[in-house]
């Protein structure tokens, strides 16, 4: 049998074909993995300090033609004056340090001290209140210019927690407000008790709640901030940390009201991606894990079976058809069948011939992609292990990238080979190349065509909804209620048993003589 293997895999690394597959390979990862960076050098354009730049001007210009001396324009120019100063401060320091997102962070509170400042100079002209909000301003810029972001994020915490203070009572008062008009109107039987509530509700009650919800937020960002040494400034671990408690907030407003239990099936699949996200980022800010860019060597690689997918099919499908078929239409099988082996081990041989063949053909995939994504993005990148959310241990797991790919790869095998084994066995039982080619790539692309749903159900049985396991890894649901992985593999199990049977009993009553 090792024989014949060998002499399979000699007569196939005979042929210029495959060599010209590989080439074709070799430039299409090239090419994917260049255009990764060619677009801004694969860095994302911050617009921000050009928008800030053209705030000013804007600004400048309007306040040009406003005259605040004028009543009909004083609150306008008071607006623009208070917009005009806020980029005039984010300018002033260096785009992307600490004081220049503290500014951002404060950019509401800010805003309203400058625009008091404003309204007590060229408005109201209340010097008692314009000198408390000057000092408080005062009090801003000196810890700015003192260039200790920790100190003042504790000030903004400190100032956080007062507007909480002050937002709670404020609905606390509301709410006694609200009991009270209601008891009167019941003591004095007028008006509707309900609408008069949902009114006062809707005007300050959600607005308020709104307010209490976006500092509690702001709260939560600064303890974290504080707590794990989180600079303001321009950094991975800033940025990590700003869009997991965006993430975090999202997902708590669209799930906190909702039972898991009662969910429909396609909502319990989005419920379980957008918690796994937050998982993760959650793990990756307390745990320290370095945080790549948007294209880097380990997510090209991690990602190279789903790329480079349909270039493994091909080379599969080419190699699988070909090395029996083409033996037949040129009567060269004669020479196999004369020799001391049973049909059944020569066709045996030449299958596992097709496997080899496949195996390789990943695994070159995998090197060039390794040593093409290491020159350009770095190699240390393959350091950062994967972070994956197992469902059964509801918790965050580190995958490094070798068995990332590994157990990625396993989950594939079964599809690789049942197409490998149909395009195999109507190779052998047609010998017709061209035929045999085109019933592999619509197999394989038939896995777009399919539609899971829990309407229907007879997908169940198809082939291609069953051969992808890796989506039930880690614990994740699949598409459909009515798959499992027990089931999925069971029926592939049946469906490679029926081909080989089929393949392999054609072949051993199959005439050759007349060939």
């Amino acid at each position: 049998m090792i024989r014949l293997i060998k002499n399979e895999l000699r007569k196939i690394f005979k042929k210029k074909t495959i060599y010209i597959l590989f080439i074709i390979t070799t430039i299409v990862i090239l090419t994917n993995t260049i255009v990764g960076v060619s677009i801004y050098e694969g860095k994302m354009i911050d617009h921000s300090l050009e928008e800030i730049k053209n705030e000013r001007e804007e600004m400048q210009e309007r306040l040009k033609n406003l005259d605040y001396t004028n009543r009909s324009q004083i609150d306008e120019y008071i607006e623009t004056k208070t917009k005009l100063e806020i980029a005039e401060l984010s300018l002033k320091y260096e785009y992307g340090s600490w004081q220049e997102r503290a500014i951002s962070s404060y950019e509401y509170e800010l805003q309203d001290i400058i625009r008091n400042i404003n309204l007590y100079t060229y408005k109201n002209q209340n010097k008692e209140q314009l000198d408390i909000t000057k000092k408080k301003y005062d009090e801003v810029l000196y810890l700015l210019d003192k260039c200790d972001w920790k100190e003042f994020a504790k000030f903004e915490q400190k100032e956080t927690n007062n507007q909480i203070s002050k937002l709670e009572e404020s609905k606390k008062n509301n709410n006694q407000q609200i009991d009270k008009r209601n008891n009167e109107m019941s003591i004095n039987n007028t008006g509707n008790p309900m609408e008069i509530t949902d009114f006062i509700n809707q005007n300050s009650t959600i607005s308020i709640e709104e307010q209490i919800s976006r500092y509690k937020s702001k709260k939560e960002i600064l303890d974290i901030r504080i707590k794990e040494d989180i600079s303001y400034a321009f950094s991975d671990r800033n940025t990590l940390l700003l869009e997991y408690k965006r993430t975090e907030n999202s997902f708590k407003q669209m799930y906190d009201n909702k039972n898991y239990d009662e969910m429909e099936y396609a909502q319990k699949i989005k419920y379980n991606e957008d918690l796994a996200n937050v998982k993760k980022l959650e793990y990756m800010l307390y745990n320290k894990i370095p945080t790549l860019n948007k294209d880097n060597s380990r997510d090209m690689l991690k990602n190279s079976l789903k790329y480079y997918e349909i270039l493994i099919i091909t080379i599969t499908i080419i190699v699988s058809v070909s090395i029996i078929s083409d033996e037949i239409n040129k009567g060269t099988i004669k020479l196999l069948l004369i020799k001391p082996f049973s049909r059944g081990k020569i066709l045996l041989a030449k299958f596992i011939t097709c496997i080899i063949i496949m195996i390789l053909t990943v695994v070159f995939i995998l090197i060039v992609q390794c040593l093409a994504g290491g020159i350009i993005y770095g190699f240390s990148d393959y350091l950062v292990p994967i972070m994956e959310y197992d469902f059964g241990t509801n918790k965050v797991i580190e995958v490094n990238i070798v068995s990332g790919l590994i157990t990625s790869l396993i989950a594939k095998l079964p599809m690789y080979i049942l197409i490998l084994a149909i395009t195999f066995g109507v190779s052998t039982i047609t010998a017709n190349t061209p035929l045999s080619i085109i019933i592999g790539i619509l197999l394989y692309l038939s896995k777009n065509l399919i539609q899971v749903n829990e309407n229907m159900k007879i997908n169940k049985y198809f082939l291609a909804t069953n051969w992808d396991f890796t989506r039930y890894l880690y614990g994740a649901l699949p598409e459909a209620e009515f798959l499992n992985e027990s089931f999925s593999a069971i029926l592939c199990v049946i469906y490679f048993i029926i081909v080989i049977g089929i393949t392999f009993t054609t072949f051993k009553q199959k005439d050759i003589r007349n060939v």
